[in-house]
């Protein structure tokens, strides 16, 4: 099982914690229109067998912005909303994709 990310501060940032995990850069994945748990499952498929990738989200008034990287100046018209964040892990076991999801309000 690996951990892949095409985030290079991500990576940095996981191997601190010392995980008994193989870390691995990846290739920043094209985005995927779908739910959340859309998204995390096509990173999970093209990253391949034993991968683990994330996927974070914010929701806003529940409704999700998946690809928050570029949209990050909108969010300052909901100021005020309700807001939390979700993360998604999903492991390719070859057989199965397999979601775990933990969220912050």
């Amino acid at each position: 099982m690996f951990l892949v990310s095409s985030n290079p501060r991500k990576l940095k940032e996981l191997a601190r914690y010392g995980l008994d995990l193989d870390l691995r850069p990846g290739d920043d994945l094209p985005e995927v229109d779908g739910t959340p748990l859309e998204v995390a499952i096509h990173k999970a498929k093209m990253a391949g067998v034993g991968a683990v990738v994330e996927d974070t989200v914010i929701l806003v008034d529940g409704t999700p912005w998946v690809d928050i990287r570029w949209t990050t100046e909108a969010l300052r018209e909901h100021a005020g909303a309700q807001a939390c964040w979700q993360v998604t892990l999903a492991h390719n076991d070859g057989q199965a994709i397999r979601l775990f999801v933990g969220t912050v309000e």
